[in-house]
């Protein structure tokens, strides 16, 4: 059921993954703001189904090997490390994404702000759009 339920949230935070780069692209999703908003959302939504993935997985290996004896427990150390990794990867996803899929392109053209000043303009002129 866990298993089931984490695997739900990851292919969730990987549908808004391809829907936030698409709505980026198309024009629907812009701002610095909003878009990191969505960016944690989807870090949220991964992080949350690889960690109830992995308490559904660890609480099928504690059924199966109730019959081990050989006294092997998992410390708070493996768990530390294993929500250290959950979190760097989803890092690391977020971030190649703002790395491929940019939300304004480098060398793109922009134009200037109605009322910005140009300076090679004499007398104080605004430039006008």
């Amino acid at each position: 059921m866990l298993l089931a339920l984490g695997g739900l949230f990851i292919v969730t935070g990987v549908a808004s993954l391809v829907f936030r780069i698409l709505f980026v692209r198309w024009g629907v999703l812009y701002g610095a703001a909003a878009v990191s908003h969505v960016d944690a959302v989807i870090g949220s939504l991964v992080v949350l189904g690889l960690a109830i993935v992995f308490l559904g997985w660890s609480a099928w290996n504690a059924e199966t090997a109730k019959d081990d004896k050989s006294g092997h427990h998992q410390r708070w150390t493996d768990w530390v490390s294993g929500v250290t990794a959950l979190v760097g990867a989803v890092t690391l996803v977020v971030s190649l994404v703002n790395l491929f899929e940019p939300l304004t392109a480098p060398g793109l053209a922009r134009p200037a702000c109605p009322g910005g000043r140009v300076y090679s303009v004499q007398h104080g002129c605004y430039c006008r759009l």
